[in-house]
């Protein structure tokens, strides 16, 4: 690093040095009884950027009970400042020197600053300064920040082994209601439960059964419950769609054997969109209002005539997002189509109307993945491949035009969590962090809980 080691001679007496000049003529000059700190500067290294940023001001530290000069805004992760150069101005300054603890002994080094070396700032440092016309002397313990934490790393915490121990494979947690209460729903072919915790999933009351209407009579697909409108939505295999204000008591929605609601997809601009089936068979988009009654949007969009990238209807990963300009948008990810065909394309729309197909070339055809907006990104947890192996974790940062695995050094899956997919995704936005729940690979299923939060936002709070 290449700084000047230097302390300034204040401005009154540089002012008057410069008149003395101008003037040629040699007056008696006031030196000034002042020696409090004005400013210190670090000069820029390549190695570490943003080093020339740090600000340094002179502030009270209960802990010491001394006033020190600190950089309240840490220098970024891994900076080293072994070997800095440093630029201290005082208000006026006669002699300026540095005391340095040396580690590991009690004893202290003692450095005049004048010349150009660097400094050690992980020692121990105070400043010495006497004022110009030698009257009075400031001194001050020099701290300074580096964020000892990696901003990007993604920190996990398990904060529940199992909701149950009997987690069937039809499953979904919702983030429900004002307070923000978890609802973990897992079910079979005759018994749907609902668990609920009010603390983000770190406990669980025990499983109550859901009350049903009496039209219902095939399993409840839960994998596609929505919230819309202050009321959770979920259909059955019948086509049936029912609502429920509280989770546990439902009613029916809707009932049409002949236009049944296959599948739910999204809230959006004030409607909850929905695939319908019509009477010949026919997928078609389809939106609604009230729940009740359902307009058709128009037929499922096709890219050409490839089945791996024709519209999913089943297993499919939806999510709607704040595009770069602030707007929402529409993403439709994975799943199979209507043949049964993994489906290898993400379909993006602004609108639900029109969609368009996006292949990179590098996503694999998947089933059973769950996506997530954080951090100006879009992340992709567990999707599984036609071999019933677990792609655990792609990201976009273009918002879905193409996906990469992340850096390993900062956003990987912890050990002790397993790969799954049909996991489902919970975003605490005031908290700024998400959560990921349940799920099953080809081995077994989960209903673990755990919570997932970026170094970086923690700084920001």
């Amino acid at each position: 690093m290449n700084v000047r080691k230097i302390c300034w001679i204040g401005l009154p007496l540089l002012a008057a040095l410069f008149s003395s000049c101008l003037n040629k003529q040699y007056t008696d000059i006031e030196l000034s009884p002042y020696a409090h700190f004005v400013s210190l500067t670090f000069a820029a290294n390549d190695s570490f950027p943003g080093l020339e940023d740090a600000v340094f001001t002179a502030e009270y530290d209960p802990h010491y009970d001394d006033t020190l000069i600190v950089n309240l805004d840490s220098l970024p992760y891994l900076t080293e400042v072994d070997s800095v150069y440093a630029t201290f101005r005082f208000y006026s300054t006669s002699v300026c020197y540095l005391v340095q603890e040396k580690a590991g002994t009690p004893d202290r080094d003692t450095v005049l600053l004048v010349g150009s070396d660097t400094l050690d700032f992980t020692r121990s440092t105070w400043v010495y300064n006497r004022s110009s016309d030698g009257s009075s002397e400031a001194q001050y313990r020099i701290k300074v920040n580096v964020h000892q934490v990696d901003p990007d790393l993604y920190v996990w915490k398990q904060l529940n082994a199992g909701v149950t121990a009997y987690s069937e494979i039809n499953q979904k947690t919702i983030a429900f209601g004002s307070q923000g209460t978890f609802l973990f729903f897992t079910g079979n072919d005759t018994e749907t439960q609902v668990y609920t915790s009010t603390d983000q999933g770190v406990t669980w009351s025990a499983g109550v059964a859901l009350n049903l209407p009496a039209d219902n009579t095939s399993s409840l697909k839960l994998r596609y419950m929505t919230e819309y409108a202050g009321k959770l939505y979920v259909t059955d295999n019948a086509g049936n769609l029912y609502r429920s204000a509280d989770g546990v008591t439902w009613e029916t929605a809707y009932a049409d054997a002949d236009n049944p609601i296959y599948n739910l997809l999204f809230p959006l601009d004030g409607a909850l969109w929905g695939i319908m089936r019509t009477s010949t068979g026919d997928y078609r988009l389809g939106s609604t209002t009230d729940g009740t009654a359902w307009v058709d949007r128009g037929a499922l969009p096709q890219y050409w005539n490839d089945a791996s990238r024709m519209f999913p209807i089943d297993d499919y990963a939806a999510l709607v997002f704040k595009s770069r300009v602030g707007k929402p948008k529409m993403m439709v990810l994975g799943g199979l189509n209507r043949d049964g065909v993994r489906n290898r394309t993400t379909w993006l729309s602004e609108n639900g109307y029109a969609w368009e197909p996006i292949d990179d070339g590098a996503l694999q055809a998947l089933q059973g993945a769950a996506l997530l907006q954080y951090d100006d990104k879009l992340l992709l947890f567990g999707g599984m491949t036609s071999t019933g192996n677990i792609v655990p974790l792609l990201e976009s940062a273009n918002e879905g035009l193409s996906w990469a695995v992340p850096d390993s050094a900062s956003n990987v899956l912890p050990e002790g969590y397993a790969a799954r997919a049909y996991q489902s995704l919970i975003l605490d936005e005031a908290d700024k962090r998400f959560y990921l729940i349940g799920g099953r690979n080809s081995a077994r299923t989960f209903s673990d809980v755990w919570s997932v939060k970026l170094n970086r936002m923690y700084f920001e709070e």
